[in-house]
């Protein structure tokens, strides 16, 4: 795994918003999709996943 650095702002607004996840209404537990909504919408980090599949295999050829 590589180290990934953020620029202080993107981290502050991290930093508040975790402590606010929501355990997921179904289950009342603190699922990974809890977090993912938090570090995509307040810090712009998402999974490749997410992304349309020929974005993703753009990507992947690149590697």
């Amino acid at each position: 795994m590589h180290d990934h650095h953020l620029n202080d702002e993107t981290y502050a607004a991290l930093l508040a918003a975790l402590p606010h996840v929501k355990p997921d209404r179904f289950t009342g537990m603190l699922e990974p999709h809890c977090f993912a909504e938090v570090l995509g919408e307040a810090g712009g980090i998402w999974p490749e996943s997410v992304l349309p599949d020929q974005t993703r295999e753009a990507g992947e050829e690149a590697a």
